[in-house]
């Protein structure tokens, strides 16, 4: 997926990964939010978008966002039955705690 924003990062000393740009990486998740609202997005393309601001909100310490997100993508790969995305998401979700 093209994101019109710099959402690189890289590791601090304590391993933790840093974006390069945060006020960059907060217009992407904007962005993303965005994308969501789009009606011709299918269920795939709904959980990728979910996934991605879940990531990209826990880089940015807004964990509530990251949360909210990561569980609707699991819902939402529940709801089509794969296990792959679940899993992914679940990763991701576990990064929060």
């Amino acid at each position: 997926m093209d994101i019109p924003f710099d959402v690189s990062f890289h590791f601090d000393h304590n391993l933790r990964d840093v974006p390069n740009a945060p006020a960059q990486m907060q217009q992407a998740v904007e962005w993303l939010q965005s994308q969501l609202k789009d009606n011709t997005n299918n269920t795939r393309k709904q959980i990728e978008l979910l996934g991605l601001i879940g990531v990209y909100a826990r880089m940015l310490h807004d964990f509530p966002t990251a949360q909210q997100a990561l569980i609707s993508a699991i819902e939402l790969s529940e709801s089509i039955g794969s296990d792959r995305y679940k899993t992914i998401n679940l990763i991701r979700l576990a990064h929060l705690y």
